[in-house]
C-alpha cells in the first residue's frame, strides 16, 4: 500500500506540473538554466511539460516502474541542481529535494 501511494502522490505533482508547463510555459521560463538561453525557452519548457506528463503516467501505470523511476528521478536532480545553480537554496530548492528523495525510494521497490 506505501508504495501505491508514494508513487501516486510523485505521479500526481508530475502530471500536474507538466500540465502548468504545458498551460503557461511563460511562468516557467525563469527556471530554465542561463546555458539554454539560445534557444526557444517556451519550446523547452512545453517538451519539459511533456516528459514530465510521461514519466508521471508511466510512474502510475507501474509498468517498468524501475526505468521510470530511474528517468523520473534523473529529471529531479536534474531540477534541483538548476534551482541550486540559478537560485542558490530557498524554499523551491527544499520541496523539490524532498520530491526527489522520494521519487529515488522507487528505484528501490521490488
Amino acid at each position: 500500500m506505501r508504495k501505491l501511494i508514494t508513487r501516486g502522490g510523485i505521479a500526481f505533482i508530475f502530471i500536474v506540473f507538466g500540465f502548468w508547463e504545458l498551460i503557461n510555459p511563460g511562468y516557467w521560463t525563469g527556471f530554465i538554466p542561463k546555458f539554454l538561453s539560445g534557444f526557444d525557452l517556451f519550446l523547452l519548457v512545453k517538451i519539459h511539460g511533456l516528459t514530465l506528463i510521461a514519466l508521471g503516467l508511466g510512474l502510475l501505470s507501474g509498468i517498468y516502474l524501475k526505468k521510470f523511476a530511474i528517468a523520473s528521478t534523473l529529471v529531479m536532480l536534474s531540477i534541483v541542481m538548476s534551482i541550486l545553480i540559478n537560485d542558490g537554496f530557498n524554499d523551491i530548492l527544499i520541496r523539490d529535494i524532498v520530491i526527489l528523495l522520494f521519487d529515488s525510494t522507487l528505484i528501490f521497490e521490488d
